[in-house]
This record gives C-alpha cells, structure tokens and sequence, in this order.
C-alpha cells in the first residue's frame, strides 16, 4: 500500500523503504521510495533542499526502482544496515563502476590472466582503503595505467 506524506528532511519521518547511499562525494544520503502520488512535489522539494546548500538532503526515487531490491549494485546500503559485509560490497559496485574501462591500459599491455589480476588487485586496494575512510583520488586510474606501461 503506497501512501502521500509530505517531504522532509529527518529520515525517520519517511515511511517507505530507505537506502543509503554511501559512496556520494557530498557524504552519505538517504533514498527512498517515492508513490508517484507525491513525487512531482518531493522532487520539487528535494531540489530546493539542493540549492539551499543541503547536499545530503533524502532524495526521491522512483517507487518500484530496483536499487531498493539490490542495493549493492548501486552503491548502497539498506538504512540502518551496519553490515561490514554489505558497506564492502556497495563500495566495490562503487569502485568497479568507476574503474569501468581504465582496465584497457592492462589488457592491452599484457596477457588476459594476468591484467585481471592486476585489476582485482587494484579494485581490492581502492575497497581496503575505502573502507578504512580514506580517500584515495586518482590513485586506482594511475595504478592502472602504470601497471600497463610498464608491462
């Protein structure tokens, strides 16, 4: 049963199904899912909370989206999980999505085998560091163009 409540900011006031993504450059932000009775209105309202500044505002989403059914997959984690396990697999969907490509620079220097293990090694060093909290810049794009320049 989906239900019209207005926006707000505190996530505990949203009744439907919460997400937080935690890999967003503004800090974590709550998702949730929007009836599409409200959302013209939420999406307004999650807008101007954007332009006041507030960069960690909860943000509409569609209802039904599959985000909600795999976080994971979207570098998310269900609202209120405190999981290891789960915050490590949003935070490699986060990685491998931003490494998507730059495994070129191996494939083309080196043999197949050997350029994936390259790769997941890299991916596994950006998720340990990751999950310790630090940033790690451009640090995965050069070890990948390092590592194939100099095979």
């Amino acid at each position: 049963m989906r239900v019209e409540f207005p926006y707000t900011v505190d996530p505990e006031k949203i009744p439907t199904m919460k997400i937080v993504a935690i890999c967003d450059e503004d800090g974590p932000t709550v998702r949730y899912q929007c009836p599409p009775e409200c959302w013209t209105d939420h999406l307004n309202e999650w807008r101007w909370e954007r332009r006041k500044g507030n960069k960690t505002a909860p943000e509409p989403m569609p209802w039904g989206h599959l985000m909600f059914e795999r976080p994971e997959g979207y570098a998310c984690i269900r609202y209120g999980d405190t999981s290891e396990e789960h915050k490590r697999a949003a935070i490699e969907s986060r990685v491998r999505g931003m490494l998507d490509g730059w495994d070129r620079f191996l494939y083309d220097a080196m043999p197949a085998a050997l350029a994936k293990e390259k790769h997941e090694a890299i991916v596994k060093a950006t998720v340990d560091a990751k999950m310790k909290g630090m940033d790690t810049g451009a640090m995965p794009f050069l070890a990948h163009a390092w590592a194939g320049a100099t095979a």
